[in-house]
């Protein structure tokens, strides 16, 4: 190697060398800087104390030059004499100082002695709860002792009647699912509706054509036999496909009695009719027979079990239960034996009213599995209204035995009331399932006919509580003017 070349390679090692050593320096001083501000940052923090904290600062500045002066003996001084120290740390970190000391000593810190001043001061209010001389006026009490006459209290009697009588009208568990129902559309109401006699005073009675909308007319009452041949023609093969559809009959009732504040009690029962038909409902019955005989001919007509007078005392204790049967039947010898029974099966005891209780066992199986159940229940939000729904026949059985079956239906719902008090049903409605179709129907020649006695009855009933309120009446304004002339 020639000494020109080795010059020119000591002189790049001399220039890579400069600029490492400058890095070093640039980093050096990167780090310098972070830390003098970082102690500016504390001592400013620190000077919350006022004065103190100028000389805080000051002493950890120079603990810091002198650790930088420890740590840049050697080659580094030579790159920067000039800088001493001292001087980069207190250039670096006095303004974040500054500002820190301004903020901290200037705002909080003179707010918060500003508080403590308020708040220590004795003759300062701020902060205490301000005391107020309440002077009560107090006038003559006049009115105290007046007299009330017999009308108001008789008014006052009375309010605390209906109060009572409407209270006393549902239980707790109906008043909460009254007040449920009430924010939701009444049963009555919901498809198809209720039918209001005063809404169609004004629409015309029969459509001229054969299409037309039922809104804008009167209820249209057919036979059932037209009404059948109408959803026959709906369940044919080209629309329903369902020629032996259930027959539903909707019946809108009156549950209104003769006291205002008590209405037509809902019931569960079977009405047997006289042309069965096939319901696809599993009916469970429980038979009670206190001959063995009776109580093996009740399974094979078709009870689940027959029991005796042995298992009364079991079904008290709870050792049987009975919710497992729909339906309970009995025989006439055990009629005494089955009393303690009626709190337990409810609805379910057997009577000669709903068709339970009778000699003939297998009869009343037989009324039990192949009878039409007929439900009536009152609309919770409007008691004076009731529905029953029930399933009559089906499609494929003819005319005439379908309308045997809804007579008969027809005359076990209206026994459930007094016929002298109107009519029961107020509309019957014809349907199928499935489809929202309906018919009303002509029941008129079904419905009970009140003898003039029961009229007479219920109008003698009616006038004398219209004599008893008028004679309260006419006492309380008898003894109005007497009271008054009195005081005078």
């Amino acid at each position: 190697m020639s000494e020109k070349a080795a010059k020119t390679e000591k002189k790049n090692d001399e220039c890579y060398n400069t600029v490492a050593i400058t890095n070093n320096v640039e980093a050096l001083e990167f780090g310098r800087t972070c830390q003098s501000c970082a102690a500016g940052m504390a001592a400013g923090i620190l000077g919350l104390t006022g004065f103190h904290g100028f000389i805080l600062y000051f002493i950890t500045v120079g603990i810091q030059a002198l650790i930088w002066n420890v740590k840049a003996q050697g080659n580094w001084l030579s790159y920067f004499p000039e800088r001493n120290s001292f001087t980069w740390s207190h250039g670096n970190g006095l303004l974040t100082f500054v500002l820190l000391w301004v903020f901290f000593y200037g705002m909080v810190f003179r707010m918060l002695s500003l508080v403590k001043q308020t708040v220590s001061a004795t003759g300062s209010s701020m902060l205490r709860p301000a005391a107020a001389d309440i002077v009560q006026i107090r006038g003559r009490k006049r009115a105290l002792k007046q007299t009330i006459t017999r009308q108001q209290k008789l008014e006052r009697r009375m309010k605390r009647e209906e109060k009572e009588a409407a209270r006393k009208q549902y239980s707790f568990m109906e008043k909460i699912n009254i007040r449920r129902m009430k924010n939701l559309l009444s049963p009555s109401q919901q498809f198809p509706g209720r039918l209001n006699i005063d809404d169609e005073v004004n629409l015309p009675e029969k459509p001229t054509l054969d299409v037309f909308i039922k809104s804008h007319f009167k209820t249209q009452y057919y036979t059932v036999a037209e009404a059948l041949d109408m959803h026959r023609e709906l369940q044919s093969p080209s629309i329903y496909n369902n020629p032996n559809a259930p027959i539903r009959l909707r019946l809108e009732l009156n549950m209104t009695t003769e006291r205002q504040t008590k209405m037509v009690t809902g019931s569960d029962e079977i009405v047997p009719v006289p042309f069965p038909f096939n319901h696809n409902e599993k009916r469970t019955i429980l038979a009670f027979a206190n001959d063995l005989k009776l109580q093996e001919l009740a399974v094979e007509s078709g009870a689940e079990m027959a029991l005796g007078q042995d298992t009364i005392k079991k079904i008290i204790k709870g050792q049987f239960r009975t919710d497992d049967y729909d339906f309970c039947v009995s025989h006439s010898d055990m009629g005494s034996s089955i009393l303690p029974l009626r709190g337990i099966l409810k609805t379910r005891f057997p009577t000669r009213a709903n068709g339970g209780l009778g000699e003939n066992l297998p009869e009343l199986i037989e009324k039990f599995k192949n009878g039409v159940k007929l439900n009536i229940k009152g609309d919770p939000v409007y008691p004076i209204w009731g529905l029953s729904d029930c399933v009559v026949g089906r499609l494929s059985m003819s005319n005439e035995q379908i309308e045997a079956n809804i007579a008969t239906v027809v005359s076990a719902a209206c026994a459930h009331r007094n016929p002298a008090l109107g009519p029961f049903i107020n509309r019957a409605l014809l349907m199928t399932v499935p489809g929202e179709e309906n018919y009303a129907i002509d029941v008129k020649p079904w419905l009970p006919v009140p003898t003039e006695e029961e009229i007479e009855k219920i109008e003698k009933r009616k006038n004398k509580k219209k004599k008893k309120d008028e004679k309260k009446t006419e006492d309380a304004d008898d003894v109005s003017p007497a009271i008054a002339a009195a005081a005078l």
